[in-house]
C-alpha cells in the first residue's frame, strides 16, 4: 500500500509540472557587431512567417561588404518582442541576440553581422504570449 501511495504522489507531482522537458529559448550571450538596420544598404527580406496576424521577417542588408541580419515584425503590436538567433555549430545550439520589446516607433531588432559559417534565424513573441515563433519555421539560413 505504501509504494502505491508514493506512485500516485509521484504521478501527481509530474502532472503538476514538477519536471518539465520543454525546450528552452536560446540563451542571451555575447553577440557579434551590431548596427541599426536603418543605416544599412540594399535591404532585403530573406524569408518571412505569419502567425496570429503578425508577419516576422528575416531581413538582411550591407555595410560595405559586411552582411547584417535582423528581425522585423511587419505587423507588430506594442509589447511584441523580436530577436536574432545565431549558431556557429550548424544549429545544435543558438545565441539569442538583441531581444527587443517593440514600441510604436520601432518594429525591428538590431542587425548583427552574419559571418561565414554562421546559421541564422529570427524569432518573435506576441505581447503577453508565452509561445515564441522562429523564422524560418523549419531549418535556418546558413
Amino acid at each position: 500500500m505504501r509504494s502505491r501511495t508514493f506512485s500516485v504522489l509521484g504521478v501527481a507531482f509530474l502532472l503538476a509540472g514538477g519536471i518539465t522537458a520543454a525546450a528552452s529559448p536560446a540563451s542571451a550571450l555575447a553577440c557579434p557587431t551590431q548596427a541599426n538596420p536603418n543605416t544599412l544598404d540594399n535591404a532585403y527580406t530573406y524569408t518571412s512567417r505569419t502567425v496570429g496576424g503578425r508577419t516576422n521577417q528575416l531581413r538582411y542588408g550591407y555595410s560595405g561588404t559586411s552582411r547584417y541580419v535582423w528581425s522585423r515584425l511587419a505587423t507588430s503590436v506594442n509589447g511584441d518582442q523580436v530577436w536574432v538567433d545565431l549558431s556557429s555549430n550548424g544549429g545544435s545550439s543558438w545565441m539569442q541576440c538583441g531581444l527587443t520589446t517593440l514600441q510604436a516607433d520601432r518594429n525591428w531588432s538590431y542587425a548583427y553581422r552574419k559571418n561565414s559559417g554562421v546559421c541564422v534565424r529570427v524569432g518573435f513573441r506576441p505581447k503577453g504570449g508565452s509561445t515564441s515563433y522562429v523564422t524560418p519555421a523549419s531549418g535556418w539560413w546558413c
